[in-house]
């Protein structure tokens, strides 16, 4: 599955094959790289 059908996926309510994350892209959209990887380590 690549990226974008992985969001399209993710908007229809369907189950992607993996979770989408938006590393940084905008404070309201995206996860911060340490938030990711403390997130990883939990």
């Amino acid at each position: 599955m690549t990226s974008r059908e992985r969001i399209l996926a993710s908007v229809r309510h369907r189950e992607p094959d993996r979770v989408p994350v938006d590393l940084g892209s905008t404070p309201s959209s995206g996860i911060s790289a340490i938030a990711y990887h403390n997130l990883k380590e939990y």
